[in-house]
């Protein structure tokens, strides 16, 4: 069980982004110019990523891992935006 816990945990970190960041928007920022976005993919994306991002407790922006909203998310930035997440 403490295992999994800690591979959910990996796998959100991996899949997801972003060091501590005041907003969601520039948790996003940050992950586009970590992943070399163009600024036009970055206007896509940012948008997208503050409506499905939450907060963890440690303070991180988070958009994705495992579950089926982010599969969504990860679905509408591909096929918006030309982004594999």
């Amino acid at each position: 069980m403490q295992s999994r816990r800690l591979l959910i945990i990996l796998c959100s970190f991996l899949l997801s982004t972003v060091a501590n960041a005041n907003t969601a928007e520039d948790a996003a920022r940050a992950s586009a110019k970590k992943r070399g976005y163009t600024s036009t993919q970055t206007q896509c994306f940012v948008p997208i990523f503050v409506s499905y991002a939450r907060q963890t407790r440690e303070g991180k922006w988070l958009a994705g891992g495992n579950s089926a909203g982010a599969q969504t998310y990860k679905r509408e930035v591909w096929l918006k935006c030309g982004i594999h997440r």
